[in-house]
């Protein structure tokens, strides 16, 4: 889909589109197993009209402009911590220590995991 007719289309018919049915995660695998599917259908992106909705309305409530403003100063220091760090550090892999870093981070203080167990986040993400 490249023109917003379609997409907006496909996107308010989830009876003939579903994201529940077949996920949109993407596989690498052409033989994946339906079992190896069926927990990505807790993921929002992965839910269909109603379930999606409901769980929609709980989650934008931590993203109201108040919320993010609120988070704004703290994502902030941490970024420059993070800066900090790694110029005075040596070689490092930038992917790991950078640029998931702060995502990391932030998600972990959005769902109340203590910053100390985000790599564990990290960990459990990135498993197939």
């Amino acid at each position: 889909m490249t023109r917003h007719a379609d997409v907006r289309y496909v996107s308010t018919h989830p009876e003939l589109f579903s994201s529940s049915l077949n996920t949109a995660i993407i596989r690498f695998d052409e033989h994946i197993r339906r079992e190896a599917t069926d927990a990505q259908r807790l993921i929002l992106l992965n839910m269909d009209p109603p379930e999606h909705t409901r769980v929609r309305q709980i989650a934008q409530r931590g993203f109201t402009p108040r919320s993010v403003r609120a988070l704004e100063d703290r994502l902030r220091a941490r970024a420059e911590a993070i800066a900090a760090a790694r110029a005075r550090s040596g070689p490092f892999d930038f992917v790991t220590e950078v640029a998931c870093e702060l995502p990391l981070q932030a998600i972990a203080e959005l769902i109340g995991v203590p910053q100390g167990d985000r790599s564990r986040i990290f960990d459990r993400s990135n498993k197939p």
